[in-house]
């Protein structure tokens, strides 16, 4: 089974994009809860201080769209962006 890691930290990007795919520490829960909803995802774990953001995620199957469904998390979650609040409308 493969194991993916995606992550943001002061390395990779800069503050601005960090904040926008900060989770806020009571959505956590959730946003972990969603990403192993998805099939492809077997177990997963987020990480998040106030400079990174990491997901590790068992993939049922190395298939791009699990990867791509980590991703999508991430996306989705975000408080901040209208674009994640209408996906989590449409969603529900």
């Amino acid at each position: 089974m493969p194991l993916v890691c995606l992550g943001l930290s002061h390395h990779t990007a800069p503050v601005e994009v960090r904040e926008r795919h900060a989770f806020p520490p009571q959505k956590m829960g959730e946003a972990l809860i969603a990403l192993r909803d998805y099939e492809a995802v077997r177990e997963a774990l987020m990480l998040q201080t106030c400079g990174r953001l990491e997901i590790y995620a068992e993939l049922a199957s190395s298939k791009r769209s699990s990867t791509t469904s980590a991703t999508a998390t991430s996306a989705t979650w975000n408080p901040t962006c209208t674009r994640c609040s209408e996906r989590r409308r449409s969603s529900i």
